[in-house]
């Protein structure tokens, strides 16, 4: 009896898959082994044929490039269509300016910069975004457009729950920068619209509002003082 009887080196006693060469253990316990489990400690997952980091169990799209990140700022694209080919060709998260100079302030301090390609050339797709900032924006905070010229265009319609980013882009719409029908691209930030931002009114203290309420009593007193007397 071989007590290796795929030679693999390691005995049949240790290995999970004695008569297979390529696999040893199978961590997760799902009877596909580590090597050809693309998640090999998720019992759920095995595959990501669109090799997006999230398993086809779980992915919307499972040939479709769909999820993207950077630093800790992840994107999930969701195209209307179930037969779109609109898929994720580019993501990342610079660093910008936290604030617009009369439009907006307070703000994350970085652009979520991403593009589809592979959409459809007919009839302009709709796609659901969906961006996890990873962190809670400041309350009141919006969805802003960064245009190529350094603008920033507030996006209608955005909603912003927690940390989550989440609205929809037309191909060639208003948002869209990418002006080919099939492709899109959309630089988003987030911050406080300038007219949100209230400003605090400095008020002075008791004793300031008496002495000003005695100020003016003597003026007035003076006032008809001076005119009994003309």
């Amino acid at each position: 009896m071989d007590p290796d009887d795929d030679n693999d080196g390691v005995l049949d006693l240790y290995d999970y898959f004695p008569e297979d060469p390529n696999e040893i253990a199978d961590t997760d316990g799902d009877g596909v082994g580590d090597n050809a489990d693309a998640f090999p400690n998720n019992s759920s997952e095995t595959i990501d044929s669109d090799g997006d980091g999230i398993g086809d169990n779980e992915d919307d799209f499972p040939s479709l490039s769909n999820h993207g990140s950077d630093r800790s700022v992840t994107i999930r694209t969701k195209p209307i269509a179930n037969s779109s080919g609109c898929g994720l060709v580019d993501f990342n998260a610079p660093t910008i300016a936290s604030k617009k100079f009369g439009v907006a302030s307070d703000g994350i301090g970085f652009a979520a910069n991403f593009s589809l390609s592979g959409c459809a050339t007919n009839t302009p797709e709709i796609v659901d975004i969906y961006i996890d900032l990873g962190m809670v924006p400041a309350k009141g905070s919006k969805v802003f457009k960064v245009r190529d010229n350094g603008d920033w265009v507030e996006i209608k319609g955005a909603t912003i729950k927690g940390s989550v980013v989440h609205y929809s882009l037309l191909d060639n719409g208003e948002y869209d920068l990418n002006r080919i029908i099939g492709a899109m691209r959309d630089p988003v930030t987030v911050a406080i619209p300038v007219a949100s931002v209230v400003i605090p009114i400095k008020t002075l203290p008791p004793l300031g509002l008496l002495i000003l309420v005695l100020l003016s009593m003597l003026i007035g007193l003076r006032k008809i003082l001076t005119s009994n007397f003309k």
